[in-house]
């Protein structure tokens, strides 16, 4: 919509278009970028810099955790979190333990990441475990990691925001990275509630729209 027409307001024509509309460009930056502060504040408030929350699509808050280099986590978002490598975070519904996981993860730089889920011996700690569930990612191949087993496959994680899906059914878990569904497994590791991402080696990954919500567990 033109200033000009708009109530009747008119702008002299002796003026430069790049200077007329140069402080309302300078004013939206500026919100913008002072928005984005505001956030990245709430959601790292407190004393310790390493504790955090996102808002799930449910609007349910999910604990979050920096177990390495904070400077390397930004929260540009209520539902969003990017992670650069040598950072490693950890999330959870503190709710929820046999539950299902929705999530899109994007490469900002880089193009591997990895995922343990099952890596925790108690609720609530991020301590590691034998034999977690390992999701793996390098570009376009994914490779899924128990026990002693494992399986590669293609999926479609490069150059574009992918999901990945998970579900922890009990003895029974499902797996879906970027459009492919591993096979089904059963699985002889505790059930637990934190699920954690660290990038590789010059990677910076986004995580957005998670969402994790329980189920029955099947036998």
């Amino acid at each position: 919509m033109s200033c000009g027409m708009a109530g009747g307001f008119r702008m002299s024509n002796t003026m430069p278009a790049s200077v007329r509309h140069m402080p309302a460009v300078t004013s939206i930056k500026t919100s913008k970028l002072v928005l984005g502060a505001i956030v990245t504040v709430l959601l790292l408030s407190g004393c310790n810099r390493r504790v955090f929350q996102l808002q799930s699509e449910d609007y349910t808050l999910l604990d979050g955790r920096i177990l390495s280099n904070p400077d390397s986590v930004s929260l540009p978002a209520l539902n969003r979190v990017v992670v650069s490598w040598p950072a490693r975070i950890a999330i959870r519904n503190p709710q929820i333990t046999d539950g299902e996981l929705n999530t899109v993860m994007r490469f900002v730089r880089g193009n591997n990441a990895t995922v343990r889920l099952r890596s925790t011996p108690y609720d609530d700690s991020t301590g590691s475990n034998p034999n977690p569930i390992t999701i793996d990612i390098d570009g376009s191949l994914t490779t899924l990691r128990y026990r002693d087993k494992s399986e590669t496959r293609t999926t479609n994680t490069v150059a574009q925001p992918f999901a990945i899906k998970y579900a922890s059914l009990g003895r029974w878990t499902d797996i879906e990275v970027g459009c492919t569904q591993f096979p089904r497994f059963r699985n002889h590791t505790p059930s637990t509630q934190w699920i954690l991402v660290a990038p590789g080696m010059g990677s910076s990954v986004e995580i957005t729209n998670l969402n994790i919500v329980g189920v029955e567990p099947e036998e």
